[in-house]
């Protein structure tokens, strides 16, 4: 035996509970910024959704980010057999991401760059990247506020180069991962520039200095240049043995100038600080030489993001994590800017589903951001 029941519920009962849930909701659900966050896959920089949110945060509490807007991010794994690229796609077609941030490595931004510009989205990178990079006819949406621009070091080594009116320079280099370096682009921009490479040698960054010795190509360098440019790796660091190896057999002298682009800070303290080494002798060895590198990696701008990240989240950054995550907090704070920039113009809450015009309100400006002054080209790139 059953029974059955039947339930009417009035028609004013509907409509009520339908107004209800309407406004519940929050004002600006249907203005939210899927944000794609492309994470490398390595332990040391794990806490990078923690960065993002504290960003977010900031960028509500200074009133920078519209009030119709809100951001929902979405974190999925990068740099690990292309994982990022695949992950970029499901972010796009499933989530329907209107910028990324990462991927965080130069094999998955060249394809994900690429992607993004045939999406109208827009990526910004926080690490550096390939010269390629820079051609803005193929990477139309990609912006960097990376403190280790290589394209932009070169053209801050050759400013400093023509500032003095050399017209002659030699070139040390390691013979690995040479396209990841400055002077991968400087040796372009000295053709133009019409400045002479008398000599360009190659080294293993691995090497002693006494084994750099031995190869004999250090009295190449004393017969043929003068301006010595030298980039070993992305950290001054990698640099010791080639300048304790010039030490030693006397090329360090006032016939030389030496001159070393520092594109990334790996460590918190100067090679001459290391242990197991000489330090004196290192000392030395780096003495006069002119090093250049970005306003960002200032340790006073270090200590101070350090401090505010570990009382936002409670965890205590390496040097090597907190580097990456100022620029991370820059890149999507350099997007909120953008996003409100064009927001004012348009009045649209929607306009950040256009990528291309969001990504010109990167270009040409500056902000003051955890890594201190950052300034803008007009292809979306941080210049040191």
């Amino acid at each position: 035996m059953s029974c059955h029941y039947k339930v009417t519920i009035p028609h004013s009962l509907i409509f009520t509970l339908l107004f209800f849930i309407i406004i519940s909701l929050p004002p600006n659900a249907a203005n939210i910024v899927k944000i794609a966050h492309l994470q490398p896959n390595n332990p040391a920089i794990v806490h990078e959704p923690q960065v993002l949110k504290m960003c977010s945060n900031n960028l509500k509490e200074r009133k920078i980010l519209p009030d119709v807007i809100s951001f929902d991010v979405f974190t999925m794994e990068s740099c690990n057999r292309y994982s990022g690229v695949e992950h970029a796609a499901y972010l796009h077609y499933v989530r329907n991401a209107s910028v990324y941030f990462g991927p965080g490595c130069n094999n998955e931004i060249l394809v994900i760059g690429r992607l993004v510009s045939r999406w109208n989205v827009p990526i910004v990178a926080h690490m550096s990247g390939d010269d390629a990079l820079s051609d803005r006819s193929v990477f139309d949406t990609l912006s960097s506020v990376a403190l280790t621009s290589a394209t932009e070091m070169a053209r801050a080594t050759l400013t400093f180069l023509q500032l003095y009116g050399w017209k002659q320079v030699g070139l040390v280099r390691s013979n690995v991962n040479f396209d990841r370096l400055s002077l991968h682009s400087l040796k372009n921009y000295l053709k133009d520039a019409q400045i002479d490479i008398n000599i360009e040698i190659e080294l293993d960054p691995y090497m002693t200095p006494d084994e750099i010795i031995a190869t004999g190509r250090l009295k190449l360098l004393r017969n043929r240049a003068r301006i010595i440019i030298v980039e070993m790796g992305l950290d001054l660091h990698t640099n010791r043995a080639f300048m304790v190896a010039i030490h030693r057999t006397q090329l360090k002298t006032n016939e030389f100038v030496y001159i070393i682009p520092w594109l990334a800070h790996m460590h918190d303290h100067y090679p001459w600080e290391a242990s197991n080494i000489d330090k004196l002798e290192t000392k030395m060895a780096f003495d006069d030489t002119i090093v250049i590198t970005a306003h960002g990696y200032d340790k006073k701008f270090i200590e101070d993001f350090e401090l505010k990240f570990s009382k936002v989240t409670g965890v205590i950054s390496s040097h090597y994590a907190t580097l990456s995550y100022m620029s991370l907090y820059d890149a999507l704070y350099l997007y909120g800017l953008a996003l409100r920039d064009a927001y004012d113009e348009t009045k649209n809450d929607s306009i950040y589903v256009d990528g291309s015009f969001i990504w010109k309100k990167m270009t040409a400006r500056q902000f003051l951001g955890s890594t201190g002054q950052v300034l803008m080209n007009n292809k979306a790139v941080r210049v040191p």
